[in-house]
C-alpha cells in the first residue's frame, strides 16, 4: 500500500481543495475508494441514474454517479474538460461517438469499466455516454478538472442539441 494513500472521501476532498492542486490523476490514483465511506452519498432512483456532487472548487469537481440496471446517461460532452472516471461497483460501459453535422451520433468505441480496473481519462470535447450493462446497480466516481459549468447533450436524432 502506498504510504501517501488517501483512504476517505474527506481526505480526497481535502487534497483536491489545496491551493495549486492540479495533478488530478495522481490525487485520484492515491484514493482507495471504499463504498462504505461513500454510502451516505449514494442516491438511487428507479427511473434514471443519479449524480451527487461531493466537492466543487475552482480547480475540480468530484461526483458520485449511481445507475440502476440498464440505466444510462444521455450522449453528452464536457465542453473540453478533462475527466477521470473510476468504476466502484457493477459493470459500466463508456460509449464514444463520432459527431457529423446532420447525422445521428455514430458509435465508434466501447470501453468496459470494472471495479479495480483503473481510471479512465476522458480528454477534450468528445461525445460519450455511460451505460450500466450489468444485472445489478453500478457506481462510478467522476473527477473533473475544473468545475463542470456546462455540457452539451446530443440527441440520437440529427441536428438536435441543447445545453442543460
Amino acid at each position: 500500500m502506498r504510504p501517501d494513500a488517501i483512504h476517505t472521501v474527506a481526505e480526497l476532498i481535502d487534497e483536491l481543495s489545496k491551493d495549486g492542486a492540479t495533478d488530478h490523476a495522481r490525487i485520484l490514483e492515491r484514493y482507495r475508494a471504499d463504498l462504505n465511506d461513500l454510502s451516505p452519498y449514494l442516491r438511487w432512483n428507479t427511473r434514471h441514474y443519479t449524480r451527487t456532487c461531493l466537492y466543487r472548487g475552482t480547480g475540480s469537481e468530484l461526483l458520485v454517479v449511481c445507475y440502476g440496471p440498464g440505466q444510462q446517461t444521455s450522449i453528452h460532452g464536457h465542453d473540453g474538460h478533462s475527466t477521470w472516471i473510476r468504476a466502484l461497483m457493477g459493470e459500466v460501459v463508456e460509449e464514444r461517438y463520432r459527431l457529423l453535422p446532420g447525422h445521428a451520433p455514430q458509435l465508434v468505441q466501447e470501453t468496459y469499466l470494472l471495479p479495480g480496473g483503473g481510471d479512465l481519462l476522458l480528454e477534450g470535447a468528445g461525445a460519450h455516454r455511460f451505460v450500466n450493462v450489468g444485472p445489478g446497480p453500478a457506481v462510478t466516481l467522476e473527477l473533473h478538472a475544473g468545475p463542470l459549468r456546462k455540457w452539451r447533450v446530443y440527441h440520437e436524432h440529427p441536428g438536435r442539441t441543447h445545453r442543460p
